[in-house]
């Protein structure tokens, strides 16, 4: 027994815990810890919280209960500790996983924390965590969860960096209760110790509200894994009861309506290179192509328009919407088609079809004026006005049959600096993208557009796009050449 142990260490260790009262065990028992190794026929040393006063943690390496049960189901039940070559994020390490993770996986290990300490590599908050999509094989964290101020936003954070089939496994309070208790009123130091039973904790979890929580931002689960430990084995290790959460990072992304409408609009707002029609990150995604449409995601080829637009109304729509979408990238297609009235279902024969555009007709005004009357709940002309002959006539149309709570999102080639809109239909393809930067537009607005838009019938919401635009300048995602102005119904 402890052979792998400095005999004259394990000397210090048995007279170290018999000075913590540590009482002999019945004959023939032992307990182990399956980090260090350390087995002994004394009980553990005692581990005291207002919570808690048992004798778990490890006399040799300082483990507790909870930590030799996250090893244990790392060991057992996962084969990341047969490979050497996997990249591991660890949250709140322990002294014990640190070392035994730093020796087998040197730099592909790093542990982190909100605060510099012995064992963290680098300090890292969860809500914004500095690493690409798809970096990490597996992500440790232990009781870290329950810290956390947005816990939802950590959650997506995580599934970003996590490769497809990557793991999240992780360890927090939670009892099996209806729903996570969480309350915005239990605000104070005296109140969380109170009611969360630990000064900084900001929740007690509800067990299946986790699942719930890990399977909305996509994961798949594994559940009830600590129930299907041998009794011998939880005894032997001296491992803890509570639930282990596993989240699974697919192989492919869910295409769900659940994600859509919780997929975090803070995160297009403040992530430089974050295209959220195809959900990657990339410092080198975005390039400049000179056109109206600049910007275009190397990935999925959106432009800075389609990603504009999206984040403006994701929030708003679900799956009942009915949307009208004009010339917007494929990218921003196949995100829409998710929603079964995208371009159908619209009463009468209003079935739009997304065909080439053309300037010398009436084609869209005729379909449109065969639309019911404030049937509509989004219509997004996406640099498709300045391609029409009866632009006016056409937001007039788009008024009528727009419903009272409904949107027009107006995404079109405009110079601010122009009082009024300049026009050259006649114009022929090189032309047209030599003086207006795009081969099917015919004009460029100026701020007539926004007269347009109130005499049609419109509020703007954004009555500053100059404003709107500056504001966008740091933004390489949703960088474009024109202002989006947002309209809802007088």
């Amino acid at each position: 027994m402890n052979e792998h142990i400095d005999s004259r260490q394990v000397e210090k260790i048995i007279a170290f815990q018999k000075e913590h009262n540590c009482k002999k065990l019945d004959e023939n028992k032992t307990i182990k810890c399956n980090i260090c190794g350390y087995e002994s026929e004394y009980e553990f040393l005692p581990y005291k919280t207002r919570n808690t006063n048992t004798k778990q943690k490890c006399p040799n390496c300082y483990a507790l209960k909870r930590t030799r049960l996250l090893y244990y189901v790392l060991e057992h039940y996962t084969d990341y500790l047969k490979h050497d070559d996997i990249r591991i994020l660890q949250t709140s390490p322990t002294t014990s996983l640190y070392k035994r993770f730093k020796s087998q996986y040197h730099d592909n290990y790093t542990s982190s924390d909100i605060q510099q300490m012995p064992q963290v590599d680098e300090i890292i908050n969860l809500e914004e965590i500095p690493y690409p999509d798809n970096t990490f094989d597996l992500i440790l964290s232990k009781h870290v969860l329950e810290h956390v101020p947005d816990y939802p936003k950590a959650l997506r954070e995580i599934y970003r960096v996590l490769k497809p089939g990557g793991k999240i496994i992780f360890l927090i309070p939670s009892l099996d209760i209806p729903k996570t208790f969480e309350f915005p009123q239990i605000n104070t130091p005296e109140l969380r110790s109170r009611y969360y039973r630990q000064f900084d904790h900001l929740r007690y979890f509800g067990i299946e509200n986790v699942y719930k929580d890990l399977e909305d931002t996509g994961f798949d689960t594994i559940k009830n894994i600590e129930k299907k430990i041998p009794k011998d084995d939880m005894i032997y290790y001296l491992l803890s009861d509570e639930p282990v959460y596993i989240g699974i990072k697919p192989e492919k992304p869910k295409n769900n309506i659940k994600n859509i409408e919780e997929d975090p609009k803070i995160n297009l707002q403040t992530r430089k290179n974050y295209c959220s029609l195809c959900e990657n990150e990339n410092p080198e995604r975005f390039k400049d192509t000179g056109s109206t449409h600049d910007y275009v995601c190397l990935n999925c080829y959106s432009r800075g328009d389609d990603r504009l637009i999206y984040n403006e109304i994701y929030f708003d729509i679900n799956e009942d919407s009915i949307i009208l979408n004009f010339n917007s990238s494929e990218a921003m297609e196949n995100k829409f088609k998710k929603y079964k009235n995208y371009n159908k279902n619209i009463p009468e024969k209003g079935f739009i079809q997304k065909t080439k555009l053309k300037t010398t007709n009436n084609e869209y005004l005729d379909k449109l004026q065969k639309i019911q009357d404030k049937s509509v709940d989004f219509i997004i002309s996406n640099h498709f006005l300045d391609r029409q002959v009866d632009d006016f006539k056409i937001l007039r149309e788009f008024n009528r049959i727009l419903k009272s709570s409904g949107k027009l999102l107006i995404k079109e080639t405009t110079d601010l600096d122009l009082e009024y809109k300049i026009e050259a239909p006649e114009y022929n393809r090189e032309y047209r993208r030599f003086f207006m930067g795009n081969h099917d537009t015919i004009k460029v607005y100026g701020k007539d557009l926004l007269h347009m838009c109130h005499f049609a019938g419109f509020n703007i919401e954004y009555e500053d796009p100059e404003k709107q635009i500056n504001n966008l300048q740091s933004i390489t995602s949703q960088r474009t050449k024109a202002p989006l102005i947002i309209c809802t119904k007088k």
